[in-house]
């Protein structure tokens, strides 16, 4: 069991007969190639994929594993790391500082934060799905993306100011009444840039977001916290409430719809 720190098994064959569990709070760190027995990752834990650091490119592909915190951050700037199957769920934050990272060509869903500091993010034509109301998602770095999406009510997404979020297809964020997705700049004052093709938006807080660069968003029974560029904000109008002639309503009288 790793229970605290990174075990770093650097490329060596790791067998363990009884099988082992990576904790809340430990690192499993490896190249990526290795022969390994394959943990069980607790919630809290955190697979780590650095590459060979020989100086070549190197192509790896991810264990098959049911990931909390996944990091790619290869010292060797030209390893390339995919994922083993056309959709992957990473129940907490997703990290990439170094190497390509290609993302599965289906679904990739993300619990947590979105940060890209480094190395280069491929698409794949694939969906990046934030989800995990219990979680904010804090992203970070500019990225392209084919589609970006969150229909999970009540999610907050923070965006790096400054940074640009380019989504090549769908932009698709869907909250509901009452519980709406909260979207915006990590602080206020200042913007994040998003060019979105086709955007589509309801349900939604949004503050400090110039979409100017792409196209105009229109968001649908979302409300505008100010600091917005190249958006519309509009609401469903209420039901009617009927009220005959003639009818008096006293002072405090609350009138309610059905």
């Amino acid at each position: 069991t790793a229970s605290a720190g990174i075990s770093d098994i650097n490329g060596r064959t790791f067998t363990a007969g009884q099988g082992f569990s990576v904790e809340d709070g430990a690192t499993f760190e490896l190249f990526g190639a290795e022969t390994t027995t394959l943990p069980t990752l607790n919630s809290g834990s955190t697979v780590k994929y650095t590459g060979d650091g020989d100086s070549l490119v190197d192509n790896y592909t991810l264990k098959d594993l049911t990931y909390y915190h996944l990091t790619i951050a290869s010292v060797d700037s030209g390893d390339t790391f995919a994922t083993p199957n056309t959709t992957e769920d990473v129940d907490g934050n997703f990290t990439l500082t170094g190497g390509t990272f290609t993302a599965p060509s289906s679904t990739f869903t993300i619990g947590g934060n979105f940060t890209h500091t480094g190395g280069t993010f491929t698409h794949n034509s694939g969906t990046v799905t934030l989800d995990d109301v219990a979680q904010t998602a804090n992203v970070s770095g500019s990225t392209t993306f084919n589609n970006l999406t969150s229909v999970t009510a009540g999610k907050k997404i923070t965006v790096a100011n400054g940074t640009t979020q380019t989504v090549s297809n769908n932009f698709i964020l869907t909250g509901s009444a009452g519980n709406r997705i909260s979207l915006k700049g990590v602080s206020g004052g200042s913007q994040w840039n998003l060019t979105a093709v086709t955007p589509n938006v309801s349900y939604v807080d949004a503050r400090d977001s110039n979409a100017c660069g792409g196209t105009s968003v229109s968001a649908v029974n979302s409300v505008d916290l100010g600091n917005n560029s190249c958006w519309s904000f509009s609401q469903s109008s209420p039901n009617a409430v009927n009220i005959q002639r003639g009818v008096n309503i006293r002072r405090g009288t609350t009138i309610q719809r059905n």
